[in-house]
């Protein structure tokens, strides 16, 4: 279970105007990422309306969970998206849900180099230089999500016996930016499907290809992208619960 995070309103009423205005356009955007994902990769256990953070104090699992992802890992910051991947590669399932909420500070001193805090400080920089705020476009997200999902089912039918034609291997192993040769053979490793889509990114980190592929966008720009592939897939509130037996997995 996680719960959104809001920062406190003085807090928000004493930034930065720069810094305020991406805070805010951030927390939209990574908004409509969450909803277009309940649609292209759905997962039964965490249908829309949801959020989109697991952090800090918003995180809570089950004792035998946390047993089974190893327990926190021993880095130094950030300890709780560590955390979170190490819950992902055990299939951990998880429920972002909006109505539990936590409130935190909206200050722009913190006690490491990552967070909030620095976050805000950053974007105050940038308006001071007159930067843009840019982002991952909503074409490359969309595409992401849905490539992801062919993984998803993919892997569940080779678990079931079903091996796929080099075709549709080739196709998904190009959309996803790693050798096809390599996909292959970590398919066919006893992988659960969060460490393989965890190997995956890695690889196509490595490899460049998406990135050289996708360009990022200012972040007015992927909101409005965004809305648009959202209105496409959004569904009748009756049909969000509705998924197929692998989209936990």
């Amino acid at each position: 279970m996680t719960g959104r995070i809001l920062t406190d309103k003085a807090g928000r009423a004493a930034l930065d105007p720069y810094a305020k205005a991406c805070h805010l356009r951030e927390v939209g955007y990574r908004y409509l990422i969450a909803e277009l994902e309940s649609y292209l990769d759905p997962d039964e256990w965490d249908t829309f309306p949801r959020h989109y953070q697991h952090y800090g104090a918003s995180l809570a699992v089950t004792v035998e969970m946390y047993a089974l992802a190893g327990g926190l890992p021993p880095v130094r910051a950030p300890e709780d998206v560590a955390f979170y991947q190490a819950l992902v590669r055990v299939n951990a399932r998880f429920r972002h849900s909006p109505l539990v909420r936590v409130v935190t500070s909206a200050r722009q001193s913190g006690r490491t180099d990552i967070g909030l805090a620095n976050q805000l400080n950053e974007w105050a920089k940038m308006g001071q230089q007159q930067q843009s705020f840019l982002v991952e476009s909503a074409l490359a997200i969309e595409t992401r999500f849905t490539a992801r999902r062919q993984l998803r089912v993919m892997w569940w039918s080779i678990l079931n016996g079903s091996m796929p034609t080099h075709t549709d291997l080739a196709a998904l192993s190009d959309t996803l930016g790693v050798p096809t040769k390599w996909l292959a053979q970590e398919l066919a490793q006893p992988h659960t499907f969060g460490q393989l889509f965890e190997k995956v990114k890695k690889c196509a980190s490595e490899e460049q290809i998406w990135a050289q592929r996708w360009e990022n966008v200012d972040i007015k720009q992927a909101i409005a992208d965004l809305r648009s592939s959202v209105r496409r897939h959004r569904l009748p509130q009756t049909t969000h619960s509705t998924h197929s037996e692998i989209a936990w997995l």
